[in-house]
Formats: structure tokens, sequence, C-alpha cells
């Protein structure tokens, strides 16, 4: 896992990090509703992990993170968006 700041995308616009996430092959975990447009666009994606601010805890999200790792794939993340 690295963050947008570890890759130094913190600032960065929408469509830089959705290149870096496409070179690396890395789904995305956000609570930026932009992806959610990126994805409906039809813009191929490695996968976006997506959840509402201020709707789960901390111990929720990375349990729901840890639930995804143990069952899926990077390939069965590509072009999906799975809400939590």
């Amino acid at each position: 896992m690295t963050t947008t700041a570890e890759a130094g995308l913190q600032d960065a616009a929408d469509e830089r990090q959705l290149a870096y996430l496409l070179g690396t092959g890395r789904a995305m975990v956000t609570l930026d509703e932009d992806f959610l447009r990126i994805h409906n666009s039809g813009r191929e994606h490695p996968g976006i992990i997506y959840s509402k601010q201020g709707t789960r805890s901390i111990g929720e999200i990375v349990r729901f993170l840890q639930l995804m790792n143990d069952c899926l794939e990077p390939e069965d993340m590509r072009g999906r968006v799975e809400y939590f």
C-alpha cells in the first residue's frame, strides 16, 4: 500500500493520480467522488475502492481492505468500483 503523499501525488490532479494507478496496476482507496465520475465515464482504471467521507472508522476501513486483499486478485478489481 502506498499513500498519495508517499507517491508524491498528494496535491496532484485526478488525471495524474489515475496515470500513476494505471502505471502501477494498483487500485485506489478514496473518499473522492471525482473517481466515481472517472469510472462512470468509462475510463480505464485498475480499480476504485470508495467510501463516503465520515461514514466509516479507520478500523472498519482497515478490516474491509484486509478482506478485499484476502478475497480478490488485482485483476479482479480492474475496471470495478467497490463501495464500502
